[in-house]
């Protein structure tokens, strides 16, 4: 089937009608980096989904467009409602799609061990940071919990540093 969105000269928006779900699954399109289908229009590449709730529904504004279906690949304008950032995030959130990679599945310098020692130890951020192969700022940043969060110290915080969870 061919969604319609009124562009002379273009890609064709082409989807499969999934029986059971509803979904209208996208089958013209590539997908992103993140799994969705994009298209391009006026040089911009848009998430395929936005573009179909701006030609079937109008303006989107500052808003995002989420998936009640929770499949990328769908197009359906019934599958999709506006939200904002915080809500999208809570969206992804409570259907388990959050993906952030931590600590050494981030391809990290560092070891949880590693990090374990660095904020068990009491040296300056200056001292410590050769002996690991980074600098000052990553070691600050590990002890202030900006990065490497989800670790905390074996033992309470070494006199002079301030932690904040």
């Amino acid at each position: 089937m061919i969604f319609d969105d009124g562009w002379q000269n273009t890609k064709p928006i082409e989807y499969e009608p999934e029986p059971n779900t509803g979904c209208w699954l996208n089958t013209s399109h590539s997908l992103s980096g993140k799994g969705y289908p994009q298209v391009v229009r006026d040089k911009h590449h848009y998430p395929l989904h936005r573009w179909v709730w701006m030609c079937a529904r109008g303006d989107i504004g500052n808003k995002h467009v989420l998936h009640k279906c929770d499949t990328p690949c769908c197009i359906n304008p019934d599958h999709l409602f506006l939200g904002t950032q915080v809500e999208n995030l809570a969206d992804m959130r409570k259907k388990g799609r959050e993906r952030h990679a931590q600590g050494e599945a981030n391809h990290s310098k560092l070891t949880i061990q590693q990090v374990k020692e660095i904020l068990n130890s009491s040296k300056s951020s200056r001292k410590i940071a050769p002996s690991y192969g980074v600098n000052g700022g990553t070691i600050r940043a590990i002890r202030s919990h900006r990065k490497w969060k989800h670790i905390l110290p074996d033992q309470p915080t070494p006199e002079g540093f301030r932690r904040s969870l």
